[in-house]
Order: structure tokens, then sequence, then C-alpha cells
């Protein structure tokens, strides 16, 4: 992650780097969750719903 603060006092910038390191987005992308997405085309479908994982395409 690239954090630009062209303001920021050199003095300020290990505390900067701190707070970055210690923010929600940061810590998300260090350790990612697993996701899974389900895409229904229609609500009462009987199909088994495509999911992606990671970018790949399931198809059941």
């Amino acid at each position: 992650m690239t954090v630009h603060a062209p303001s920021l006092p050199a003095e300020r910038l290990t505390a900067l780097r701190a707070v970055v390191s210690h923010c929600t987005v940061s810590n998300t992308l260090a350790d990612a969750p697993d996701t899974r997405v389900h895409v229904r085309c229609e609500p009462d479908s009987a199909e088994t719903p495509q999911a992606v994982e990671h970018g790949h395409v399931d198809a059941g």
C-alpha cells in the first residue's frame, strides 16, 4: 500500500507508518479472508448456483 502525504513533516513519518500499519484496510489486505460469492439468476432456482472463489468460477 502506498500513502501519499506530500505535506507531512518528516518528523511525523514514523507516526503515520504506525497508523497505516494498524488500519482496517491494511490489516485486511495483509491477511485477506476466504470469500465465496454465489450468483443466482432466479430466486427459486433448483440448480446449484455458480460460485466464484478467488477469481475462479466453480460450477458446482
